[in-house]
C-alpha cells in the first residue's frame, strides 16, 4: 500500500467520524501575498480581511520592563505561526522562544531579557490568520529594559596594578561600563604624598577623569573608589579592580628630568620692558628641584657669559637676580641647563624651553605683532571637514581683553566671532561652524598686542593680517560632511536644485535604509535641504511642498528623509523619519511638510553607483500624482457612462515623472501588491455606491505595461481601514479586466509603470459597478460542482464575467466548475481549444491558466479534500473535462513550510544582500547555499542561526555543488575550463575544510567549462557543459571521482552532441541532463544508459522531455536536478523558468510523464536541493520575502 493510499483510507475514516475541516494551506506561490478576484467558499463570503495588530505588552518604546517579563502581542484574529525575531542592541537573544495561542504571540527569554537593552522584536510579514490572509506590513515593537546590572570599571590610567607609573601621570582617568549618575562617587587617594581632586571631575558619560599631581617616586598607592552608581542607581560592582573596587599601582623611581613649565618673561617673547621685571626673573618647575643650586649663566646680546644669583621660594619655583644686568633692544639667554631635581636629574629642555634656556628680547616695544601660525594654514585648501574652530598663534603676547574677529565666506556670510585667549596671550581660539565647501576670511586685524601695537597687515605669514582658508568639498559621506544647497545646481527658472552624490565617495554605512527588509545596509549618503516654505495648508498661501527625486543607474536605491534629524541611529530618528522609500530606479516622492531642516540620505541596494537627487519647493500637485489631487468624477479626463450599463471612463494621460505614492514606500507592503513598480504612479477615486456589488475594471496601457491595485476605503494601502482590492498586472494595449468586491465608499485605483525606467505611459480605465451574481457557475464560490473522472461534461454558457483569470480575453466571459481532490495531484485535460483556469477556492490563486489544455493538462499539486475551481471561458467548443486524479508521493504536495533560519550578518563583507544564489546544496543536518563566489551561507537545516563559510578569494565557488552524507563538493568558477577544479569544502563530519578534491589532474584535464556536478550514491559525476564553437558541435565529456578519495578524474565517455550540458543527475542505470542539441534555442531534458558510455563512442542521448515555450530553464541558468531514489527513481526532480520545480514520473521508464510544477518561485530564484535522507526538498526562494527565505517542501 502506498503513502497515498493510506492518507486516502485515513482520511475516509475522518471524513466520516467529524465531517471534512481541510487544511486551505497551499504551497507559496509568487503572489501568495495578493488578494484575490474570489477567494471565497460555497458556504460563506471570503475572508479577505488581513490580520492587525490591536495590542501589545509591553508598549512601543516602554522603559524600564522588566526582564523576566514576557512579551504579547495581540492580533485582531486567531493567527498561524510566522517568522520572528528578538534582538538586544542588535544581537540575538539567544533561547527566546515563542508561542502563539488563538490571537495571542508570547515571547520570552526564560534567562531573561539583557539589561538597560533597547529590545527589538520583529515579525516577518509571513504572519497569517486562519484564513491565509497575510498581515499587510512587518510588525517591529521596540522597548527598553531595566538597568538592574551594577557598572563595572573596564579602564583606568593608571591601569589596575600598574608599576612604574610616572609621577607626571597628571590625571587619574575611569572608564565605566555604562553612563554614569555623574551626582554620585567619590575617590580617595591614600599610600603616600600627592593630591588627588575629588572635587574638580570631568565627566563623559561613562568616563570621569580627576586631578593627580604632587605623587612621590617608588610609592604603592590606592584609589578608592566610593558611591558610584549608574543611571538607574546600580552600585558599581563591589567585584571590579580586583574584587575590592580599589585601584592599586606603583610610582616608578625618580629617574625622570625635570621640566621648566613656566616663566616671567614667557619663553620667547619680545618687547620685554625691563623695567617691569623688577630685577627678577622667574622660572617653575614640575617638580622638587636641588635648591643647592645657586646660580645661572646669563647671556646679554653679544657680551660674554656671566653667573648670576638664584634664589628659592620654594622647591619648584626659582628667582633669578638679573637686577642691573639687562639692556634694552638685546636678546637675553638664560642657560638653565645646569640645574637638577633633587635625585639629580638634569633640567630636560624640553618642550617649553625648547633648548633648556630661557630666550626673549627686550625694548621698548619695537616690534608690530604678527601670526607666526594657525590651524588651518594659511590659504589651505581641501580642509577636512567637520571644522569647528580655527587657532591663530601670535608673536608675542596680546591684549586679552580684545578678543573679536570678523568671519567672512564666499556666499555673502559676515559674522562677528569671539575668540578665547590660551597660552599667556600669545594663541587665540576662534570657535565657529566652517561650513564645507566654502571659502572663508578670519580677519584678525583688530587684535593689539599689550602695548596698543595693532596686528601687522604685511608680515610674510598672512600677508595681509587676515588667515584665508577653504574647507574640503562635501560628499556627503556623514553628518558632519552633508551637500547643502550651494553644493548643488540650481535651475533659476524652476528653482529645482540637483546633487550628484558619487558612488566612490560614499565610505560609510551612516545606518540609513530602516525600511529595507532585504537588509542591504550599504554605504549611504546625505542631503542636508533647508525648507524655507510652509506646508500647503497654510493660511497664508505662501506654502509650498516638498519633491524629491533619487535615480540611480547602478541596481536600486533607497530613500529615506528626516526632519530636524542628521544621523539616521539618533535615538530621535525613528519620530523624525517623514518618509523611508526601498528599493527602486527612480524615487519621486512629494511631501507635504513644513519649514525645516530636512535630512536626505541615500543609498544602492547594491553596489555603489552615483545618486543623483533632485529638491524643490512646489506650490501645486500635478493631477492624479497624490492622494490629495487624485483624478474623480469631476476631473477633466472623466466621461460618464453614455447609457444605462456604460462604464465609468478615464482617459488618463502619461505622467512626466510622477511621484511615487504606494510603490514600496514606507514599507514592503505599501505598494502595489502584484508587481514590483519601477517607476511612478498615478491614482483615481470612485465611489462605489452599493455593498453588495461588484465593479467590472478594465485597464488598457496607452503604449508600455502597467500594473493597477484597488484599494476600498482609503487611499493608500496602508491608510486606517483600507482594504486591497485586485490587482493586475501585465495590462498592455490588449487591455485587462477584472471584477473586485469591497464595501460601499471611496475606492482608489492605482496605475503605475511595470517596467523598469519606463514612466506611465498613459491608460484608458473603465468602471461598471454590476450586481454581485448568485447563479450556478458564476463565480467560484457558486460554482457547479463536478466529480473526477475521465469524461465529465460540461456546458460553458454562463453570460458574464466575474473573477476572470488572467489569460481571458477581455470580451470573454466566464463559467465556473468545482470539484474536491481526491489525490495529492490533479490533472485537468479539456476535449478542445479555449481558455481555462484552474483556481484554489481557499486562497483565489490562479493555479494555472491556458488558452488550450486539450494537449498539455492544467495541474495542481494539494492535499488530499482541496477544493478546486475550474474557471472555463464561456462559447468555447469545450464540452468535457479529464479530471484524472493522479496517486502522487512525491514531495512538495503538502504545504511548504518556512525553515526559521537567521540569515547571516553581512556587517564587514562585500555582500548587499543574499539574492546571489546558483546553488544550494543539502546533507542530513546542514544547508549550503553559495553567495555569489566568494562565500557560502552554512545553516542548520531543522533553522537557526547560520554564518558564512569563507576562505575562497583563490577557489571561488562556481556553479554546481552535490552532497554525499555530510560532505559537500562543488566545481569553482574560472575564466579558463583548463583552470577549473572540483573542491570538498565540507569532510564527512560536516567540518569546513575545503581542498582540491579532483588533485593530481593535469592541466586542460577539462577542456569544456563544468556547470552540472551530482553523484549516484558511490561516486561523482560532472559534465562538460561544452559550447559550439562557430559551427562546429562539440561533444561533452562525462567524468567520475571518487566521494571518499581525492585524486585525478577518470573520463566515462562523451555525449554526442550533448552541449550546454546546465544539470546532470544520475542512477545506477541511466544519467539524466539538461542540453541543447543544435539549432534549438532552449535546453530539454535527455538520458542516455551508462553502460552505453563505457563503449568509448560518442553516446546520442534520448530526449524524455521538451519544456513548453517559457516554462523550462535557460540555456544559460545552472538547472538543479535530483532524482528521489539513486537505483529505482520514481520522481526526477528538475528546475524550470524563474525558480520553478517541475516533477518527472517514471525517468528511467519506457513512458516518462511529466506532472507538473511543484514550487513557483521568482525570477532569478534557482537554488534547491533534495535532501536525501528525507525525501524533502529544501529551497531559497525571494518570492514571499525579497530579501529572500528557505522552504522546506515535504515529501
Amino acid at each position: 500500500m502506498t503513502n497515498s493510499t493510506i492518507r486516502r483510507a485515513l482520511l475516509a475514516l475522518v471524513l466520516a467520524l467529524a465531517g471534512c475541516e481541510r487544511d486551505d494551506t497551499v504551497i507559496p506561490p509568487a503572489d501568495a501575498h495578493v488578494p484575490t478576484v474570489d477567494g471565497g467558499t460555497d458556504a460563506a463570503a471570503p475572508d479577505r480581511t488581513a490580520p492587525t495588530i490591536v495590542d501589545t505588552d509591553p508598549d512601543e518604546g516602554s522603559v524600564d520592563v522588566a526582564r523576566d517579563r514576557a512579551v504579547t502581542i495581540t492580533f485582531s484574529e486567531p493567527m498561524r505561526m510566522g517568522t520572528w525575531s528578538a534582538r538586544a542592541e542588535g544581537e540575538l537573544v539567544v533561547g527566546a522562544d515563542a508561542s502563539v495561542d488563538g490571537e495571542t504571540l508570547t515571547i520570552d527569554a526564560p534567562d531573561g531579557w539583557p539589561a538597560a537593552s533597547e529590545i527589538e522584536i520583529r515579525l516577518d510579514d509571513d504572519w497569517r490568520d486562519g484564513a491565509g490572509n497575510l498581515v499587510a506590513r512587518p510588525f517591529v515593537l521596540r522597548f527598553t529594559t531595566a538597568d538592574d546590572d551594577g557598572p563595572a570599571v573596564v579602564e583606568s590610567s593608571p591601569a589596575e596594578g600598574a608599576s612604574d607609573v610616572s609621577v607626571r601621570a597628571g590625571a587619574l582617568q575611569i572608564r565605566f561600563s555604562e553612563p554614569m549618575d555623574q551626582g554620585a562617587g567619590t575617590v580617595r587617594l591614600e599610600g603616600g604624598p600627592g593630591s588627588l581632586d575629588a572635587t574638580a571631575p570631568s565627566w563623559s558619560a561613562t568616563a570621569v577623569t580627576y586631578p593627580l599631581v604632587d605623587l612621590a617616586h617608588d610609592t604603592s598607592y590606592r584609589v578608592v573608589l566610593e558611591g558610584f552608581r549608574d543611571l538607574a542607581g546600580n552600585a558599581l560592582d563591589a567585584t571590579t579592580l580586583g574584587g575590592d573596587a580599589v585601584l592599586d599601582f606603583t610610582t616608578g623611581p625618580d629617574d625622570e628630568a625635570p621640566r621648566a613649565i613656566a616663566s616671567r618673561p614667557v619663553e620667547g617673547h619680545v618687547d620685554v620692558g625691563v623695567l617691569e621685571l623688577g630685577g627678577t626673573l622667574e622660572v617653575s618647575f614640575d617638580e622638587d628641584m636641588d635648591t643647592a643650586i645657586t646660580s645661572v649663566p646669563i647671556h646679554v646680546g653679544t657680551d660674554a657669559p656671566v653667573d648670576v644669583d638664584v634664589s628659592w621660594p620654594d622647591a619648584r619655583r626659582a628667582e633669578i637676580a638679573v637686577a642691573g644686568r639687562l639692556r634694552l633692544d638685546r636678546a637675553i639667554r638664560v642657560d638653565l641647563r645646569g640645574l637638577r631635581d633633587v635625585a639629580g636629574n638634569a633640567l630636560a629642555p624640553e618642550p617649553y624651553l625648547v633648548d633648556g634656556e630661557l630666550d626673549f628680547l627686550t625694548g621698548t616695544d619695537a616690534f608690530v605683532p604678527f601670526v607666526v601660525a594657525s590651524t588651518p594654514l594659511e590659504a589651505a585648501t581641501g580642509v577636512t571637514n567637520p571644522v569647528g574652530e580655527v587657532r591663530l598663534a601670535f608673536s608675542e603676547t596680546m591684549d586679552e581683553s580684545t578678543a573679536e574677529v570678523t568671519v567672512r565666506d564666499n556666499v555673502g556670510g559676515t559674522f562677528t566671532v569671539t575668540g578665547t585667549w590660551t597660552g599667556a596671550g600669545t594663541t587665540l581660539i576662534v570657535p565657529f561652524e566652517f561650513r564645507a565647501g566654502r571659502t572663508y576670511e578670519v580677519d584678525a586685524r583688530a587684535l593689539r598686542d599689550r602695548t596698543g601695537t595693532p596686528l601687522s597687515d604685511a608680515h610674510a605669514y598672512l600677508g595681509d593680517g587676515v588667515l584665508d582658508f577653504t574647507t574640503a568639498t562635501p560628499t556627503g559621506a556623514s553628518c558632519a560632511d552633508p551637500l547643502q544647497l550651494e553644493h548643488g545646481t540650481t535651475d533659476p527658472a524652476t528653482g529645482r536644485t540637483t546633487f550628484l552624490l558619487r558612488g566612490n565617495l560614499r565610505t560609510r554605512n551612516n545606518g540609513s535604509q530602516s525600511c529595507d527588509v532585504e537588509g542591504h545596509g550599504g554605504q549611504d549618503a546625505v542631503v542636508q535641504y533647508t525648507k524655507t516654505t510652509p506646508d500647503l495648508s497654510d493660511a497664508s498661501g505662501n506654502g509650498r511642498a516638498l519633491r524629491i527625486t533619487a535615480t540611480t543607474a547602478t541596481n536600486n536605491v533607497d530613500l529615506e528623509v528626516f526632519r530636524g534629524v542628521c544621523d539616521p541611529r539618533d535615538p530621535a530618528a525613528a519620530s523624525a523619519m517623514v518618509r523611508c522609500a526601498m528599493d527602486q530606479r527612480t524615487w519621486d516622492v512629494v511631501l507635504d511638510v513644513p519649514a525645516g531642516d530636512y535630512f536626505l540620505w541615500v543609498a544602492n541596494t547594491a553596489s555603489r553607483g552615483d545618486i543623483t537627487i533632485t529638491v524643490e519647493e512646489v506650490a501645486t500637485l500635478r493631477d492624479g500624482e497624490t492622494c490629495e489631487t487624485a483624478w474623480d468624477t469631476t476631473s477633466a479626463i472623466y466621461t460618464a457612462p453614455t447609457a444605462p450599463g456604460a462604464p465609468h471612463v478615464w482617459d488618463v494621460p502619461a505622467s512626466l515623472g510622477s511621484s511615487v505614492d504606494v510603490d514600496d514606500a514606507n514599507g514592503p507592503d505599501d505598494g502595489l501588491a502584484c508587481v514590483e513598480t519601477e517607476r511612478d504612479d498615478v491614482v483615481l477615486s470612485f465611489t462605489k455606491s452599493e455593498a453588495d456589488t461588484v465593479l467590472d475594471v478594465s485597464v488598457t496601457a496607452s503604449t508600455f505595461t502597467i500594473a493597477s491595485e484597488l484599494v476600498f476605503g482609503g487611499c493608500r494601502p496602508d491608510a486606517p481601514g483600507a482594504t486591497r482590492g485586485a490587482c493586475v498586472s501585465g495590462a498592455g494595449t490588449g487591455g485587462r479586466r477584472f471584477t473586485a468586491r469591497g464595501p460601499a465608499g471611496p475606492v482608489h485605483v492605482w496605475l503605475s509603470s511595470g517596467l523598469s525606467g519606463r514612466t506611465f505611459s498613459g491608460a484608458r480605465v473603465e468602471i461598471r459597478e454590476i450586481p454581485a451574481s448568485v447563479a450556478p457557475g458564476s463565480s467560484c464560490a457558486t460554482a457547479i460542482p463536478i466529480a473526477p473522472g475521465t469524461s465529465v461534461p460540461v456546458m460553458p454558457d454562463h453570460a458574464a464575467r466575474y473573477d476572470a483569470p488572467s489569460c481571458f480575453t477581455p470580451a470573454a466571459n466566464v463559467t465556473w466548475y468545482a470539484f474536491d481532490s481526491t489525490e495529492q495531484l490533479t490533472h485537468v485535460r479539456a476535449d478542445l481549444g479555449g481558455a481555462i483556469a484552474l483556481v484554489d477556492a481557499a486562497s483565489g490563486r490562479t493555479i494555472g491558466c491556458a488558452d488550450d489544455a486539450s494537449v498539455r493538462p492544467l495541474f495542481h499539486f494539494a492535499p488530499i479534500g482541496s477544493r478546486v475551481c475550474v474557471a472555463i471561458e464561456s462559447g468555447a467548443l469545450i464540452r468535457s473535462l479529464a479530471v484524472e486524479p493522479i496517486d502522487y508521493d512525491g514531495a512538495g504536495a503538502q504545504p511548504a513550510a518556512r525553515v526559521p533560519i537567521d540569515p547571516p550578518s553581512l556587517a564587514g563583507t562585500v555582500f548587499d544582500d543574499y539574492d546571489r544564489e546558483t546553488w544550494l546544496a543539502a546533507t542530513p543536518t546542514r544547508l549550503y547555499q553559495n553567495m555569489g563566489l566568494l562565500a557560502v551561507i552554512d545553516a542548520p537545516a531543522a533553522g537557526g542561526p547560520s554564518h558564512l563559510e569563507g576562505g575562497l578569494d583563490v577557489h571561488a565557488a562556481g556553479r554546481a555543488a552535490v552532497t554525499v552524507g555530510e560532505a559537500l563538493f562543488a566545481v569553482t568558477q574560472a575564466s579558463l575550463s583548463s583552470s577549473q577544479r572540483v573542491f570538498r569544502y565540507t569532510d564527512p563530519s560536516g567540518a569546513w575544510a575545503p581542498e582540491v578534491w579532483d588533485l593530481g589532474a593535469p592541466s586542460g584535464t577539462y577542456t569544456g567549462f563544468i556547470n552540472a556536478l551530482t553523484s549516484d550514491g558511490t561516486s561523482l559525476i560532472a559534465v562538460e557543459e561544452r559550447l559550439t564553437s562557430g559551427t562546429t558541435v562539440r561533444n561533452a565529456r562525462v567524468f567520475q571521482l571518487s566521494t571518499t578519495t581525492a585524486g585525478p578524474p577518470a573520463a566515462l565517455g562523451q555525449i554526442q552532441d550533448g552541449y550546454n550540458v546546465t544539470g546532470v543527475a544520475a542512477d545506477a542505470q541511466f544519467l539524466y541532463f539538461f542540453g541543447r542539441a543544435p539549432g534549438a534555442s532552449r535546453p530539454d531534458l535527455y538520458r542516455l544508459a551508462r553502460a552505453d558510455l563505457a563503449g568509448g563512442t560518442p553516446v546520442l542521448p534520448t530526449r524524455i522531455y521538451t519544456f513548453p515555450a517559457s516554462t523550462g530553464p535557460s540555456s544559460s541558468a545552472a538547472a538543479e536536478m535530483a532524482l528521489d531514489d539513486l537505483t529505482s527513481p520514481r520522481y526526477l526532480y528538475l528546475s524550470g523558468d524563474a525558480g520553478s520545480i517541475h516533477v518527472i514520473e517514471n525517468p528511467a521508464g519506457e513512458s516518462p510523464r511529466y506532472l507538473g510544477a511543484i514550487w513557483r518561485g521568482e525570477s532569478g530564484d534557482g537554488a534547491w536541493d533534495l535532501q536525501r535522507s528525507t525525501g524533502d526538498i529544501f529551497v531559497f526562494s525571494t518570492s514571499l520575502e525579497r530579501q529572500g527565505a528557505w522552504y522546506r517542501l515535504e515529501r
